[in-house]
């Protein structure tokens, strides 16, 4: 009798994958943090972890959803390859069109992650939020992450508090230091943005 041929072990690559963004409109500020109804180009940010070289694999249904219990999300159909990458190498991989979202709060972004190579699995993996250190992510040939988007009407808050923070002292120094000509000025002017931007959110609201 002819032996039967045990089929092999299938091997594994390991992947680090982070979220990356940024404002597809250049600002004179720079949010750290994802904002409701906003453009952002955004894409992934992707590591070799394991010991050996990955082989190819592709990146499909990313999709973007609320993670607090509200039925809201928003897929991509673009598909990625991701080329081969050395152990320790990385590659950042960006959506061609910029992305905005009604979501807001906590959401969740996934998508499925598989090798072109036969017989090879990807171990995803999360970077933990406080060592950045790689964790690994389940199942098998998917990954996930969970991040915050901050509402609209919140950041537009922030804002207009700031500038109402900034009138405020220029108020009181004028009153301490008697200090007219320049703090007049910048009171003026400091007024026009505001009543401006009053304006601009009585429209958007």
């Amino acid at each position: 009798m002819s032996e039967q041929t045990q089929p092999s072990q299938p091997s594994e690559d390991n992947l680090l994958i982070e979220l990356i963004f940024k404002r597809s409109k250049k600002i004179f500020w720079r949010n750290k943090y994802w904002i409701q109804n906003r453009p952002y180009k955004f894409g992934l940010k992707i590591k070799n972890v394991g010991e050996k070289g990955s082989s190819e694999a592709q990146i499909k249904r990313l999709t973007f959803r609320s993670a607090e219990g509200v039925a809201i999300s928003q897929s991509h159909t673009e598909e990625f390859t991701i080329p081969k990458l050395n152990p320790g190498q990385e590659i950042d991989l960006w959506w061609p069109d910029p992305t905005a979202t009604v979501i807001k709060g906590s959401a969740w972004l996934d998508c499925i992650v598989t090798s072109l190579a036969n017989n090879t699995r990807i171990r995803t993996y999360q970077a933990d939020m406080c060592t950045k250190k790689p964790q690994p992510y389940d199942p098998l040939n998917r990954w996930g992450y969970g991040f915050a988007i901050r509402g609209e009407l919140e950041e537009e808050q922030s804002r207009t508090n700031f500038l109402l923070a900034i009138l405020t002292a220029l108020m009181f120094l004028d009153g301490v230091w008697g200090l007219n000509v320049l703090s007049k000025f910048l009171i003026n002017n400091l007024g026009w943005l505001f009543s401006a931007f009053g304006s601009w959110l009585s429209h958007i609201g």
